[in-house]
């Protein structure tokens, strides 16, 4: 992989140790996925903030990377942590919360933002076009498929590396000839909200393997409906993009058709409860957008919420 002056003084530990072992490790990515140069990032957004996900090791990986005076050169966000301080803080032993809190020292230290949230985009919009090093799955099909953005579903200390150096390798969905559709899907009957849009996810999460999917969306089909389709492409398969009415004209293109059926099963598959009153409702995952969140209020107003 060709590398510049600079990187190459970067990777020789000229910059210190924190900017040369962050670039070590997108110099082994651009290797391992055959890129041939670095490309300059907008953002990066990191996963593996939760000391749940993390356990110890990392923690020390990271206390070393700030004491080293590693330092984000880009706007970089932070998914979400493992508990809330404000109502889970007192419940939880004192050794996690100490662990969690250290977690979060050092990537203030480094510059992060520390939004702790999976949609970064409702924080601030990419620009379109923009190259990102984003690793919270959902948002990175979000954001190339929805924002226009360019991004490769990153593992978190692949985002930390591109963080701290400001760039990512010029690979895998920063390259033009791979976001072409692959698939082509219509759609029949009726997609009455986001439920659906999210069991159409699952549904062809599970069939498309990584491939790119254009769907028929129909124009009524809101921003939240998206993102749960997003969400749901992500979490059932390697899908990190789709095209919205963006039909095929290449006859090798495959044709596949999903209608009510396909998607009411979908549904009933993953409903495992034995009656309908649930035992405990959440909320939240992606983050609700400002529309969900009123709708919610709405649902529950002169209700009394248990806790």
């Amino acid at each position: 992989m060709y590398l510049s002056q600079e990187e190459e003084r970067i990777l020789d530990g000229e910059f210190g140790w924190a900017n040369q072992v962050s670039m070590r490790i997108l110099v082994q990515l651009g290797e391992l996925f055959n890129a041939t140069k670095l490309i300059p990032i907008e953002s990066a957004h990191v996963s593996g903030v939760s000391y749940k996900t993390l356990g110890d090791a990392p923690i020390e990986f990271l206390k070393a990377l700030a004491d080293s005076q590693g330092k984000v050169k880009v706007r970089a966000t932070l998914n979400p942590q493992s508990f809330s301080p404000e109502y889970l803080d007192q419940k939880l032993p004192q050794h996690i919360r100490y662990k969690q809190f250290s977690i979060l020292e050092q990537f203030d230290k480094m510059g992060f933002i520390p939004s702790l949230t999976c949609t970064p985009y409702y924080m601030q919009k990419p620009n379109y076009n923009s190259h990102l090093a984003w690793a919270e799955s959902s948002a990175v099909v979000y954001s190339n498929s929805v924002l226009r953005a360019w991004t490769n579903r990153e593992g978190g200390p692949s985002a930390l590396a591109a963080a701290i150096i400001g760039k990512t390798p010029d690979c895998g969905m920063h390259r033009a000839e791979n976001r072409k559709v692959q698939v082509h899907v219509s759609l029949e009957g009726k997609f009455r909200d986001e439920i659906d849009f999210g069991a159409l996810g699952i549904y062809l999460g599970r069939i498309l393997r990584d491939r790119i999917p254009a769907i028929d969306i129909p124009k009524y089909a809101s921003a939240d409906d998206l993102k749960q389709l997003s969400a749901a492409l992500a979490t059932a398969g390697m899908v990190n993009m789709f095209c919205r009415n963006n039909a095929s004209k290449d006859a090798r293109v495959e044709r596949i058709t999903i209608g009510t059926n396909e998607i009411t099963q979908t549904i009933q598959d993953l409903s495992t409860a034995p009656h309908s009153k649930p035992d405990l409702v959440f909320v939240g995952c992606p983050h609700c957008s400002l529309n969900e969140l009123k709708r919610i209020s709405q649902l529950v107003i002169g209700q009394r919420v248990k806790t």
